[in-house]
């Protein structure tokens, strides 16, 4: 008989728009989880300053976990990888995951289709690139 082990269990529910979290308990390792009290954060009830903020940290935690999984590598493989899934996202893409890993990306591809299919969208990316230029430039020479 193992040991007593317990945690809280997370479900995102896309088409509901809820987060639910849900505690559990294992008795022992040959036994199944027995679940208790859940949680459900309905997440259109949140202010947009705490959504905004949440995908913020959701995004962060990504990049983190996009290190983390080159275990055992190079700090310049760790932000390889961090680089590669910024620029998926950066990219307009609807996907959560990067298919086709390692495949080459044409930036000039990629701005061609925003400035043809969502000027609007292309007019913020450049707008946020430029807000990062000057940001960094203040920052070096103050």
């Amino acid at each position: 008989m193992g040991k007593r082990t317990n945690g809280i269990e997370r479900v995102i529910d896309e088409t509901r728009l809820t987060i639910t979290a849900t505690a559990w308990t294992q008795p022992s390792d040959d036994q199944p989880k027995v679940y208790g009290r859940e949680v459900v954060l309905h997440v259109p009830l949140c202010s947009d300053a705490v959504i905004d903020y949440a995908a913020l940290h959701g995004l962060s935690k990504r990049l983190e976990d996009a290190a983390a999984k080159s275990a055992g590598t190079s700090l310049d493989a760790k932000l390889d990888d961090v680089q590669e899934l910024a620029t998926h996202y950066e990219s307009g893409a609807d996907s959560w995951n990067v298919k086709g890993k390692g495949k080459a990306v044409n930036v000039d591809n990629m701005l061609a289709t925003l400035l043809a299919n969502d000027p609007a969208r292309l007019a913020a990316i450049m707008a946020a690139a430029q807000s990062a230029i000057d940001q960094k430039a203040a920052n070096a020479t103050g």
